[in-house]
């Protein structure tokens, strides 16, 4: 009895670590998507800008 409910524990406690990470994960992403709306209309006014990105994305995949 004793065992089992150690072994239930321990399954409640890794589930909520995951949660947990997770949630980080779903910070992280707004974070990203707050900055690239924040530049988006710096970016879309300076063309060379968007031709200097393009570049390095382009140099990344070797292409």
């Amino acid at each position: 009895m004793a065992l089992r409910l150690a072994k239930q524990e321990e399954k409640e406690r890794a589930s909520d670590r995951g949660a947990a990470s997770d949630r980080h994960l779903w910070f992280v992403w707004m974070g990203l998507m707050v900055v690239a709306v924040a530049l988006l209309p710096f970016i879309v006014r300076e063309g060379a800008l968007v031709r200097a990105l393009a570049d390095m994305c382009i140099t990344v995949l070797g292409l």
